[in-house]
Formats: structure tokens, C-alpha cells, sequence
């Protein structure tokens, strides 16, 4: 039995099949057509930069602001996964270069917590950050640390995200003069969800090696569902364990090469921030806060509402 055809528009717009695409649209389907966790095809061609797909789905009438359940748009999935060449067409075809998220960031936020290229390239379009800051000016001889990577799922617990924000904006104040043969040392997490398991799909659980690309330094991390699933201190010691073996292996690859590094202060400074992170509660985004405002107010006008029937 032939797949439903909602099912056939999401497996083509993501894996770049524009013709399969085209001809559902022509039979009537909607091009605002979404699967189970609520993600349009167009969302899905930016996931996995199918510039192609984008083209036929926006001749097709799709919006191009739609969001999902975060409240992203295609433009902010396409820069949490690097997707370079589908930001810039999205962004030429008229797409918001800054829509806000439920948790309050921009696509340019997002790229803030990824990486310097998407950084630059929104720069350039005209994107403004909302909740995170400039990163700090590049000096010669001093390394930076970056996080970013990629989630499997809209739907994960909120406190998973929190956990990914905290970590991202320690890591992105991190600076220090270790390695003058690089310029980063980074950080992917590949976060295991309910539409894609990094863990299986990428055969990674934990850190992997040592990778060196250009001046940047890469060992990737994937995390398992048990991991996230566990008290907010046993996840984040899962993942600085994951950090302090990927620098050591980080070290190890500088040292193989001949590579000047130095190793004690790196780790008595990894240390430190380490510490800092462990023993502070990840913050709750502002929307959160001004949701509880929000309920408490409800709340309050429910009890006088309620006052006032009973009788007197």
C-alpha cells in the first residue's frame, strides 16, 4: 500500500525530490500540509537545505513565515543546522529575517550559538539578535569555544533547552590563549528527539574524536534520550564529562602534530567554567516568565470572578 499522500510531501520536501513535490501540490494537496509534530514541508526543506524543494513549495503558495510548535520558522531551522545556501535564498524570496521563537531568539541568536559563518552571512542580510550578545571581537593568539549542533525533535522537554542555552552562552564567553595554531575549539551536540536519533542515525553516543578544520578545532557529542531524560545535574554532568574527554582528545591531536598547547591551563580554565555550570540552575527563558505573570494574573481574576457568585 502506497504511503498517504501527506506522508509522500513530507519524505520529498525533505528528501529533495521536487518533482514528487510539485505534483502533489498540483493534485490538490496544501503546500501548508504538516506532519505529526507539526512541521510543514517548507520547515523540512530548510532542515535539510533543499533549496529546490523551497522553490517549488513557495511558487506553490507556502507561507513563508509559517512556524512550528516552537514558534520557528524555516529560517531559524535552517540556521540551528547550518543550512547556508537555503538562508540566503529563503531570505532573498522576502522571509523575516528576524521572527522570535518561543524562547525568545532569533535566527541570528541561534547562529550566535553555532558558529562565526552563519553569523557573518545574517550580518550581512540585515538580521538582529534579540537575546544573545555580539561575540566578542576576534584577537590574535586567543581561542574561542562554540557549542551549536542540532536537535531531533520540536517537542523536547523545555528544561532541555535551557540546559543547551546555558551551555552555549558559557562556553561562548570562554576565552583564553591555549593553541595559537587554531582559532576554536567547539562543541556540537546532536540531541536525540522524536523525529530524527542522532545517537543511531550518526552511529555517535557521547564525543567522538578530535577533528581539525581549518583553525577549528571539532569533537562532536551525541546525547542520548536517557541522558536528557534524567534530573537537570545528571545531564549536565553527562555532558561535561563528554566536553572534558573531547579536550583531552583535542589536546592529544594538537600534540601528535606539534602543535604548542597548553594543556594544564586549558583544563585547570575548562575547570572552572565547569564548576560554574554544574552548580547554576539553568535560567528559565523570559517567555516563560512572563507566561507565569500572565497565569498568575488569570488566576487572580478567576478567584474574583468566583467572589463574587457565592453568596452573600
Amino acid at each position: 500500500m502506497a504511503p498517504k499522500p501527506e506522508i509522500q510531501f513530507i519524505r520529498a520536501c525533505s528528501t529533495g525530490k521536487p518533482e514528487v513535490v510539485r505534483e502533489l501540490l498540483q493534485g490538490g494537496l496544501s503546500p501548508e500540509t504538516r506532519d505529526t509534530y507539526g512541521l510543514t514541508g517548507l520547515i523540512w526543506a530548510g532542515r535539510k537545505g533543499q533549496v529546490a524543494v523551497a522553490e517549488v513549495l513557495l511558487a506553490g503558495g507556502a507561507d513563508v513565515e509559517a512556524k512550528d510548535r516552537r514558534e520557528r520558522t524555516a529560517l531559524h531551522h535552517a540556521v540551528a543546522l547550518n543550512r547556508s545556501n537555503f538562508v540566503e535564498f529563503i531570505a532573498i524570496h522576502g522571509a523575516f529575517l528576524n521572527p522570535v521563537d518561543m524562547h525568545g531568539c532569533t535566527p541570528l541568536d541561534l547562529a550566535t550559538m553555532s558558529g562565526d559563518r552563519m553569523v557573518a552571512l545574517l550580518e550581512q542580510l540585515g538580521a538582529q539578535r534579540r537575546k544573545s550578545e555580539k561575540p566578542p571581537e576576534k584577537r590574535k593568539g586567543l581561542n574561542r569555544f562554540a557549542s551549536g549542533g542540532a536537535t531531533g525533535g520540536p517537542n523536547l522537554p523545555i528544561e532541555v533547552e535551557r540546559v543547551r542555552v546555558q551551555l552555549n552562552r558559557l562556553l561562548h564567553h570562554w576565552t583564553g590563549k591555549y593553541a595559537p595554531a587554531i582559532e576554536v575549539f567547539s562543541f556540537p551536540l546532536f540531541v536525540d528527539g522524536s523525529l530524527v536519533r542522532y545517537t543511531e542515525e550518526m552511529n555517535l553516543v557521547g564525543p567522538r574524536k578530535a577533528r581539525r578544520s581549518g583553525s577549528w578545532l571539532k569533537v562532536e557529542i551525541g546525547v542520548p534520550e536517557e541522558w536528557w531524560r534524567e534530573s537537570e545535574s545528571a545531564y549536565k554532568a553527562h555532558l561535561t564529562d563528554s566536553i572534558e574527554t573531547g579536550l583531552n582528545s583535542m589536546i592529544a591531536l594538537l600534540q601528535r602534530n606539534k602543535h604548542e598547547v597548553d594543556a594544564e591551563r586549558l583544563l585547570a580554565d575548562w575547570a572552572t567554567a565547569k564548576r560554574e555550570f554544574l552548580e547554576t540552575t539553568a535560567p528559565p527563558f523570559p517567555a516563560e516568565k512572563q507566561r507565569e505573570s500572565m497565569m498568575a494574573m488569570v488566576n487572580e481574576a478567576r478567584r474574583t470572578v468566583e467572589a463574587r457568585k457565592r453568596p452573600q
